[in-house]
């Protein structure tokens, strides 16, 4: 098997000239809007994270799309664009025949993905809304590959099982907050109590369009049906199928529908119930932390406070220790 370099490896090479080893996740024609030169865009993907990558026109060749899908060998140059983005310019690619499928998919083990189901269903399962139980087991229960779908595309969690992480993380999260809000707050407003059920389920369903936008991991990708429309909007047309398909037994969609809708920002929709504005302040946690981490991991190389121009903020990267609790020099 071929030796490889890992897409967190790419940094250290830019200006050169490497060959290595991905799974295309898709390959699409673009041009450039100055001068209308014709080019085919790539995303790259291995156990480390995503890259992307272009192929000019000259150095397309006719048997490339049909790789999309699949482990390829790629010589490339590392260049970086104006925001500090690394990307690939691809010089060659041909199919890999020899490689361990696991370098590739950047996702659960199959005994985490079951781990995480069993999470979800007891968190379901805990709710006492008959009528939030059934949407919540009706519209969980029908999603096929619920394990296998990314969080986002080359954001947060963009990995095999993303998705299903993403959503258990800041539904615990959310319920905790209130927890914490309504016990050990001193305040008599903080301490009313709140609507748990309708919290839970709020944050187990506000980015449950995900599996509408996008297809699942390995392969995944925007659907092409999807892309007129917003995240909150595939959500809310998922949800309402389902109340739909429940009748008289569904629960309360008003509120439902605006603590979800609390979570994407616009000037008009402001929170009117608490469960709204600790969903909207838990899913903005997960996101900041995330992107944070994914920034550190980055710049893991420079020691201590460090500026990212990608992020457009500094950043504190702790010293690793060593087994022993004495810092590495």
């Amino acid at each position: 098997m071929p030796e490889r370099l890992k897409s967190t490896d790419i940094p250290a090479y830019f200006t050169k000239t490497f060959t290595s080893s991905f799974l295309l996740q898709e390959i699409t024609p673009c041009e450039t809007p100055e001068s209308r030169h014709t080019s085919y865009r790539l995303r790259l993907q291995d156990a480390a994270g995503t890259v992307f990558g272009i192929i000019w026109k000259e150095c397309m060749r006719e048997e490339y799309p049909a790789m999309s899908g699949k482990i390829v060998t790629v010589k490339s140059l590392v260049a970086q664009n104006p925001a500090g983005h690394y990307s690939l310019i691809i010089r060659e690619m041909s199919l890999c025949h020899e490689y361990d499928m696991s370098d590739y998919i950047n996702g659960l083990r199959e005994e985490e993905s079951s781990q995480y189901r069993e999470l979800l269903w007891g968190l379901i399962d805990s709710l006492s809304s008959a009528p939030l139980k059934v949407l919540l087991k009706y519209i969980s229960g029908n999603i096929d590959c619920l394990e296998k779908y990314p969080a986002t595309i080359c954001r947060h969690h963009h990995f095999q099982g993303g998705f299903l992480v993403y959503t258990y993380s800041v539904a615990c999260m959310a319920y905790r907050m209130a927890l914490s809000m309504s016990q050990f707050n001193f305040s008599p407003f903080f301490r009313m109590a709140y609507n748990m059920d309708f919290l839970v389920a709020a944050a187990l369903l506000h980015t449950v369009g995900t599996v509408r936008m996008l297809t699942p991991s390995p392969d995944a990708k925007r659907t092409e049906s999807s892309i007129p429309l917003s995240l909150h909007e595939l959500t809310v047309r998922h949800i309402q199928e389902a109340i739909y398909k429940m009748g008289e037994y569904a629960p309360d969609e008003s509120i439902l529908f605006h603590v979800i809708g609390c979570v994407y920002k616009t000037e008009r929709r402001k929170p009117v119930v608490r469960e709204a504005l600790v969903l909207k302040n838990a899913a903005s946690l997960h996101d900041g932390i995330s992107l944070l981490k994914h920034f550190i991991a980055k710049n893991k190389e420079n020691p201590k406070i460090h500026y990212d121009s990608d992020l457009g903020n500094y950043i504190f990267i702790p010293d690793e220790e060593a087994k022993n609790g004495e810092k590495q020099p």
